[in-house]
Formats: C-alpha cells, sequence, structure tokens
C-alpha cells in the first residue's frame, strides 16, 4: 500500500511549476547535509518512498521549469499554429537544400599570397564538416520530433496526416544525409591533425637529445603550423556561421515556433570550433615558445 507521505507525487504541473519557481530557501552546507541525510535514507525507504527521495534530493532549474511549460502546452494541440506548418516545414526543407549545396563551397579568402590556394582547401574541408554537421542534426532533430508528435496527434485528423507526411518527407532526406560519410572523413582529418602533433613533439623531445638546433627549428616549424591550423579553424568558425546564418536559420526558428513547445532549435559548432582554435593559438603562443627557451638553454649549457 502506499504511504500517505507520497501523496506529494499527485502534484500538478503548476504545483511542480511553482515549486521550482520558488525553492525553499537554506545555507548551501545545510542542503548538502540534507542532501546527504536523505540519499542515506534511499537504504530503507520503500519503492516510492525512494522516488520521492531522489526528487527532493538537487537542485530544480529552468530544464525541469521547460518540460512543466511544454507539455501544458501540447496539451491542447500537437501544434501550436497549425496553418503555418505547412508552409514552415516547406521553406525550411528548401533552405537546408540550399545550405546543403552552398555550405561547403570554398570561402573566398584573399591577402595571403602564395598561400591563398592551401588556406582555402583547409578553411573550405572545415567548412563543409561544420555545415553538414548542423545539417545532420537539424534532419535528426526534426525527424524525431515529427515522429513523437504525429504519434500524439489524433488519429483521423489534418495535424496528424500533416505531420505523417512531413515525417516521411524529412526521414527521405536525413537517409541521403547520413549516406554521405562526409562526418567520418572530419573525423579521419582530425585524428591525422592530432596524430601529427603527438608525432613532432615526440620527435622534439628525441632531438633535442641529439642536437638542439634540430630541436628548434622543429619548434619553430610547429609553432607556425599551430598557429595556421588555428586561424584555418577560426575562419572556417565564420564562414559557416554566417552562411548557416543566412541560409536556414530564420526559416528553421519559424518552423519551431509553429510546431510550438518543442524548445529552442539545435545551435550549430562553430562557436565550439572557434573557441578551440582560440585555444590553440594561445597555447603555440605560450607553450612552444617556454619549450624552445628551455631547449636554447639546455644546448647553451646555462
Amino acid at each position: 500500500m502506499r504511504h500517505d507521505d507520497d501523496a506529494t507525487d499527485d502534484r500538478s504541473p503548476e504545483e511542480d511549476a511553482g515549486a521550482m519557481t520558488n525553492p525553499q530557501p537554506g545555507s548551501g552546507a545545510k542542503e548538502l547535509v540534507t542532501d546527504h541525510l536523505e540519499a542515506i535514507g534511499l537504504v530503507r525507504a520503500s519503492a516510492f518512498e525512494r522516488e520521492e527521495l531522489l526528487e527532493r534530493v538537487g537542485d530544480q532549474g529552468p530544464v525541469e521549469q521547460d518540460i512543466v511549460a511544454e507539455i501544458e502546452e501540447g496539451r491542447s494541440s500537437v501544434l501550436h499554429d497549425p496553418a503555418a506548418f505547412p508552409p514552415a516545414h516547406r521553406a525550411t526543407l528548401r533552405s537546408l537544400e540550399v545550405l546543403e549545396r552552398n555550405g561547403g563551397r570554398p570561402p573566398t579568402l584573399g591577402g595571403l599570397g602564395p598561400l591563398t590556394p592551401v588556406a582555402v582547401v583547409l578553411v573550405g574541408m572545415l567548412t563543409r564538416s561544420i555545415v553538414r554537421a548542423y545539417l545532420m542534426l537539424i534532419v535528426g532533430r526534426l525527424e524525431t520530433l515529427y515522429g513523437f508528435r504525429a504519434a500524439a496527434a489524433t488519429p483521423g485528423t489534418e495535424e496528424r496526416a500533416e505531420l505523417r507526411r512531413a515525417y516521411r518527407e524529412v526521414h527521405l532526406v536525413a537517409l541521403d544525409l547520413r549516406g554521405t560519410g562526409r562526418g567520418i572523413l572530419a573525423l579521419i582529418a582530425g585524428g591525422v591533425v592530432l596524430s601529427t602533433l603527438a608525432s613532432v613533439t615526440l620527435g622534439v623531445a628525441r632531438a633535442a637529445v641529439r642536437d638542439w638546433v634540430v630541436a628548434i627549428l622543429v619548434l619553430v616549424v610547429l609553432f607556425g603550423g599551430m598557429l595556421a591550423f588555428s586561424w584555418c579553424a577560426l575562419m572556417a568558425a565564420a564562414v559557416a556561421r554566417r552562411r548557416i546564418r543566412l541560409g536556414c536559420e530564420a526559416e528553421v526558428g519559424r518552423l519551431y515556433q509553429a510546431i510550438g513547445g518543442c524548445g529552442e532549435p539545435p545551435r550549430d559548432r562553430s562557436v565550439e570550433l572557434a573557441l578551440g582554435a582560440t585555444a590553440l593559438m594561445v597555447v603555440a603562443w605560450i607553450l612552444v615558445p617556454i619549450v624552445l627557451s628551455v631547449t636554447v638553454a639546455g644546448g647553451l649549457g646555462w
């Protein structure tokens, strides 16, 4: 028999949302002790009491509020704006087609002299990887979202028919994108870069033992290569971000508004790549000169 203490499981979503918005006051140390004591209580509690104790441990934040709000929004209809959904769906697929065709085209780079063709190839490869990953992410998310909403729609309604039709169309696009295999090429390229950096570092360590002049030359080449790769990654992130924004970001946003109760559209990975490129640039400017100074000092016997 279920205990009376488990009555909190019958709370309405509105009460849950209120509890999330107005948490009980308390000091951090007191809450930490309370969480540990309640966690220990799981051992001797019943099955229903364990569920209640688990929900009391830890903080409740915006994610929990979004869950309650999205469930409440979907109670009346599976689509927020049924009339706007079909044109928004078609416009989104059209924009994704344009981005797929143009997002990976070679960028326009200048001011690099004879290095321009090499930079165009490297930046183009990274840009295609970002755009391709974003396309697969958006299409995969829409495929899953359409499938859930079609299953939740009332049989025989126009909304269910539109969602099933949209699901079939997005599913075909997803199959085409997954069959290209370009994401595998990006992973291979990343592995080659990391392997090269590791080999060069090991070579520097070995050369420093035999000839410190050779070690200095290798470090200089490594420094230039790290700066060049970080610059290419930063440029690729900027190009991809601009093309995604121009290509389909607005249409995807309107589609999500028409669907309703599905959160924000997923973002591309250009910012993460830019941060990684910046970190690599910082490492190149700090770590390599330090290693170079130590190598020179060791070679001169200081």
